[in-house]
């Protein structure tokens, strides 16, 4: 698997009209992002974050998020930060999704990330400390 960008939330952009529930925004129903294990398997067909299972630590939100401003269509934040992660199962990617107030069920995911900045896989051991995910230079995701 590669990094990807949900297909279902491309179809709700390009069909959204005056929804706002997809709009990127520095609010607490922003933009997050949570660590999953093996255990989550991507699909095409996932749209909401009740579709993910595998969760490992608490979720972040995407901090300083910005759509087109210098690549039309590209989506930046800065880097994320989790704090003292433990446990004994291996993060092995990254599932952005767009919060709001309602139930998990209406959390529209974004994208699915297996692969970090430096274009490896991402296989890392959590160890009680701080695990940080650097988005490439291409941002989080483009279209």
């Amino acid at each position: 698997m590669a990094n990807a960008v949900f297909p279902l939330f491309k179809n709700a952009i390009l069909t959204a009209g005056t929804n706002t529930s997809l709009v990127i925004d520095t609010t607490a129903n922003g933009v997050y992002a949570v660590m999953v294990s093996a255990a989550y398997v991507y699909s095409e067909l996932h749209d909401f974050f009740n579709d993910i299972t595998g969760v490992i630590g608490t979720e972040q939100r995407v901090t300083s998020p910005a759509v087109g401003l210098d690549v039309p269509g590209r989506f930046t934040g800065a880097p994320l930060t989790f704090p003292s992660v433990t446990g004994v199962i291996a993060v092995r990617g990254l599932v952005v999704y767009r919060k709001n107030t309602g139930a998990s069920s209406t959390w529209r995911l974004v994208a699915f990330l297996d692969t970090k900045a430096d274009g490896t896989p991402i296989d890392v051991m959590p160890n009680g400390g701080n695990l940080v995910f650097n988005w490439s230079e291409n941002g989080i995701v483009g279209f």
